[in-house]
């Protein structure tokens, strides 16, 4: 069991080892909680399963596909993943940034395209043939991608992309990581 101590500062145990001790919270999304040490980040996650399928078929070699291990589970339902720290997008990072902004482009018309808000496994297909076809982008971020949307749909037909900033980081050596651009439209009640 993975619990988390609240004192002075947030403490974070495994099985009663301590993993983190002194972490800061540094983000809260709809499905995550997330804390860092500085050497490394922990998620815990309620409800989403997409970490899970990172973890377990994710391209590790790959460098755009994030460093995701399960760690188990943590209290109140949810699972513990520990990743690097990654750093927030911007547009200091011009490599990154063009490959974000290309990426972007292509969701646009993906959603211009859909005669839903989302349509799951169709528009993750579709956007995913447009990245192939894309002259911006690196053949190993096409094939993040594709590896990526795959993991998600090994969870069903509801596992959608989204492409915005949020979703996405940056490791020291500069490459876009594509952290958080899976979720599970069945999982958010106006999408369904």
């Amino acid at each position: 069991m993975i619990t988390i101590t609240k004192e002075t500062s947030v403490n974070i145990n495994v099985d009663g080892c301590s993993l983190i001790r002194n972490a800061k919270k540094i983000g809260k999304g709809r499905f995550a909680t997330v804390y860092s040490s500085g050497l490394f980040v922990c998620a815990f996650v309620k409800d989403c399963q997409m970490k899970e399928a990172i973890s377990l078929w994710g391209d590790q070699e790959n460098p755009h596909v994030p460093k995701i291990k399960k760690l188990g589970e943590g209290k109140n339902d949810t699972m513990v993943y520990q990743m690097p720290v990654y750093h927030k997008l911007t547009a200091s990072n011009k490599t990154a940034w063009s490959q974000y902004k290309e990426l972007q482009n292509i969701w646009s018309q993906v959603c211009q395209q859909s005669t839903r808000r989302t349509q799951g496994m169709i528009d993750s297909q579709h956007f995913c043939d447009l990245v192939d076809d894309s002259k911006v982008l690196t053949d190993d971020l096409k094939e993040a991608f594709r590896n990526i949307v795959d993991c998600g749909l090994n969870y069903g037909d509801t596992i959608c992309v989204e492409i915005a900033p949020r979703n996405l980081m940056v490791d020291d050596k500069g490459n876009l990581i594509l952290l958080d651009i899976l979720f599970d439209s069945k999982l958010l009640p106006w999408m369904k």
